[in-house]
């Protein structure tokens, strides 16, 4: 998997190859570890054959396998390009995703993939750059729940600037005839900050598909949105869901439309409006009600109401399954991690933690971990050395 990622070290004193390091960091990951610190003791701990699988140096003298220290792990963490790093795992991780769709019989169909950015609260970029709080766009699979892309947002930038190359990584060795990214059968979900004209042609030129949601950051393609449909609400829903649960009931109504020809947006087939209702569990309402409203690229027959309002709840996933858990699990937002690539590298290695985790049907990932962190020979198997 990190076996051609660029060592940034001179060769002149190089003891343990970069790929065992970053191995290491990422079994760290996946025992709880929050620290590079804590890292480095839990390599010092393993047993000679975990640390003959993972690729650790061998002693010219005693033939015994030695963890790298604290100081060479932070300083390999810190060195390395972090893009490079993800735009090896990412698609590693995305094949992973497939296997075990194949090893569950699943028919091979649209692989859904939210999109959204994360800022790392405790973490910032190097004072004497001038810039501020690390800001991190990731790739999330719908379902799954695994991590397929990430990259660093530029400080004069926003998320915008990296939907093409993290779809691009996302995409892997994957080509088109004419040699561009093939997106084809994946699915693009996103907040309202991603409509946008350039990057949407692009993604629908690389063969990808889109669910947005359209809010006021648009104000005149909302407004044509909320003009197709009947202003009081009359029309019956073309889809309901209810769900009842964690005290509290939610019910949810989408209306589609295919007449969309007025709308000033590339690629869109179909237009929607989502209305939700929460009530506590003695239908007493909790908040007001909701309406948003959305366009896609699939056309009628190819995703009807349900499919797409499946999609557009699923978006939120990143937030619940990914950001929440390396927040609340591996403690990221109080890290303090600020030299080089190590706030973004330390990201990664807790998503192919959280990815692995998921793949093999955990959903308490902090659970998970703590039991992983008893059963070293469990972690290799996951990271398949």
């Amino acid at each position: 998997m990190l076996s051609g990622l660029t060592d940034p070290r001179k060769k002149r004193g190089v003891r343990h190859q970069v790929a065992s390091i970053l191995t290491i960091v990422a079994a760290g990951a996946l025992a709880g570890c929050r620290s590079l610190r804590s890292v480095a003791d839990f390599a010092a701990d393993l047993p000679p054959d975990a640390l003959q699988r993972l690729g650790a140096r061998r002693h010219p003298v005693t033939g015994m396998f030695i963890a790298p220290s604290e100081p060479t792990i932070r300083r390999t963490v810190q060195g390395i390009d972090a893009d490079e790093a993800d735009s090896l795992i990412g698609p590693w991780l995305m094949e992973q995703v497939r296997a075990g769709r194949l090893a569950a019989g699943q028919v091979p169909g649209w692989t859904t993939i939210a999109l959204d950015g994360k800022t790392l609260n405790g973490s910032w970029a190097e004072l004497n750059t001038g810039n501020g709080k690390v800001r991190l766009f990731s790739a999330l699979v719908h379902g799954e729940g695994v991590v397929v892309g990430q990259r660093a947002i530029p400080e004069d930038t926003t998320e915008v600037s990296q939907v093409i190359p993290l779809l691009e990584a996302v995409a892997g060795g994957a080509r088109t005839s004419d040699g561009r990214p093939d997106l084809n059968g994946k699915v693009i979900t996103a907040d309202a900050l991603h409509v946008h004209k350039a990057n949407i042609e692009e993604l629908t030129g690389y063969g990808g598909e889109f669910v947005l949601t359209v809010k006021g950051n648009n104000p005149l393609l909302r407004e044509k949105i909320a003009s197709l449909f009947p202003a009081d609400g009359s029309f019956p829903p073309h889809h309901l869901t209810f769900d009842r649960g964690h005290g509290r009931t939610e019910i949810r109504s989408i209306w589609c439309t295919s007449s969309v020809a007025g709308l000033d947006f590339p690629a869109v087939y179909q237009a929607f409006r989502i209305h939700l209702e929460i009530f506590d569990l003695h239908w007493n309402p909790l908040r007001k009600p909701e309406t948003v409203h959305g366009i896609t690229s699939f056309t009628a027959w190819q995703a009807n109401p349900a499919d797409v309002l499946t999609r557009n709840r699923g978006h939120w996933e990143v937030e619940n399954r990914e950001h929440y858990v390396r927040d609340v699990t591996f403690d990221e937002d109080r890290s303090q991690l600020r030299t080089g690539a190590a706030p973004q590298v330390m990201a990664t290695m807790r998503n192919i933690a959280i990815s692995l985790l998921r793949l093999t049907g955990w959903k308490n990932i902090k659970q998970a971990t703590e039991k992983m962190s008893r059963r070293v020979g469990q972690i290799l198997t996951l990271l398949g050395v």
